[in-house]
């Protein structure tokens, strides 16, 4: 779906695999997707392992829950965004964006 929009994709299943992936270049990668639930290493945990090693990394946290406890569960612990599956293409599209835009904006 991603990359009918234009954007380059690396697609993983396993949590241990993905943490793997981006600890050998975490520079390659400007914005990660990752499902909340996930075998071998839950998305929240993922996502935080991941802040450790770049704390800058945008991380969209991706559920088949979306009640407001989560959300801001996933916001207080760094998550840039939140989506709720199943999603369609122009979510993801207005997510992905938006957060990509806000990661790029100057500090002020």
């Amino acid at each position: 779906m991603l990359e009918r929009l234009g954007y380059r994709g690396t697609a993983n299943t396993d949590g241990r695999e993905a943490l793997r992936i981006f600890t050998e270049d975490p520079y390659q990668f400007d914005l990660v997707i990752t499902d909340r639930f996930m075998p071998a290493l839950a998305g929240e945990d993922l996502g935080q392992a991941l802040m450790i090693i770049r704390p800058d990394i945008p991380i969209i946290l991706s559920t088949g829950y979306s009640d407001l406890d989560s959300i801001e569960k996933a916001k207080a612990l760094g998550f840039r965004g939140f989506i709720t599956n199943p999603f369609m293409m122009q979510e993801a599209a207005r997510i992905v964006r938006s957060v990509l835009d806000r990661s790029q904006a100057p500090v002020e």
